[in-house]
């Protein structure tokens, strides 16, 4: 995923892949998996910028963040 002085979105029912990329440029990234389809037991999000994630409260506890870049933040709510 793209956003560049925009904001992209991924929403409602879609099929996850295994590995998602966002480049975020001045702009806003939601992946919002609350209805997602999962195919595949682990999946890898790669992130340049920011992006925000909604999970379903049965999976949060699944779900591990791991930031790792020059300048940035991660925040559980």
């Amino acid at each position: 995923m793209v956003s560049i002085l925009s904001s992209n979105e991924r929403t409602g029912v879609w099929t996850v892949p295994r590995e998602i990329t966002v480049y975020d440029f001045l702009g806003s990234v939601e992946l919002d998996f609350t209805d997602a389809v999962f195919q595949h037991p682990d999946v890898t999000i790669k992130v340049l910028g920011s992006v925000e994630v909604k999970v379903k409260r049965t999976i949060k506890e699944k779900f591990v963040a791991f930031a790792n870049s020059l300048k940035g933040t991660f925040q559980s709510r």
